[in-house]
């Protein structure tokens, strides 16, 4: 930054992608001190280290590409390669936090207990089911919980003793099979109720959601049913 100031001088102002480099890059380095002093301030708790990990790993390859977006683009040739050098004199060090590790900190998220509990600390939850917000909270502890009964459904269906798809009760059917109790049943009834509340949406027109089959299309009009419509009205 003080050699870029310094050789630039007035002309940084123009130079914007340059100078948004160089504040991602603080940016990051800003962000992952952040979050390292809230895991100090937490009492540095294991369970909380794959989160830690995960956004220093990838805050720090953010990082790095900035500043390599700065010395790749830096409009002095012979300073770049001084950059270089002097800025990545062994290469590159930092990639992206593996996957593994991003499905575990997911697990971790969306699993209530202490490490949800600290996440969410300073956020508004409400509980109950008419607010959007609780909406969605009261949907993850339903899911959460019908979780062992849907790996039984699961299992039943690749076993062939339960089919399920649409407009069929499958939970009547893995209930009546014995794959799953009468109040396992009922507890897979309310997560879908409430996972069908979460993901439904009333931006579309009944009339659009039909489906393409229900009005043949002229000859050359494909499967649209607009097209199809349009096409029935010229003629």
């Amino acid at each position: 930054a003080d050699m870029t100031v310094a050789l630039l001088g007035g002309g940084l102002k123009v130079k914007q992608k340059l100078t948004g480099r160089l504040a991602d890059a603080l940016s990051e380095i800003y962000l992952a001190c952040c979050v390292v002093k809230r895991f100090e301030d937490d009492g540095r708790p294991d369970a909380d280290r794959a989160i830690v990990a995960f956004a220093v790993t990838n805050g720090l390859y953010r990082y790095e590409e900035a500043m390599r977006g700065v010395v790749e683009n830096f409009p002095n040739p012979a300073v770049r390669v001084f950059l270089r050098v002097l800025v990545f004199p062994f290469g590159r060090h930092y990639y992206p936090a593996p996957d593994a590790l991003g499905s575990r900190i997911v697990r971790l998220a969306i699993e209530p207990g202490e490490v949800r509990d600290r996440l969410t600390r300073d956020i508004y939850i409400s509980e109950n089911p008419d607010d959007p917000t609780g909406l969605l909270e009261a949907a993850l502890k339903k899911v959460v919980a019908a979780e062992a009964a849907e790996k039984k459904v699961e299992r039943a269906i690749r076993a062939g003793i339960v089919r399920r798809y649409h407009g069929r009760d499958w939970i009547g059917e893995a209930a009546d099979a014995g794959t799953v109790t009468e109040s396992e049943a009922q507890l897979l009834r309310e997560a879908e109720a409430l996972t069908q509340r979460v993901i439904a949406v009333d931006h579309f027109a009944p009339e659009d959601l039909m489906p393409n089959y229900r009005k043949a299309p002229p000859p050359g009009l494909g499967h649209n049913v607009r097209a199809a419509a349009a096409g029935a009205d010229q003629s």
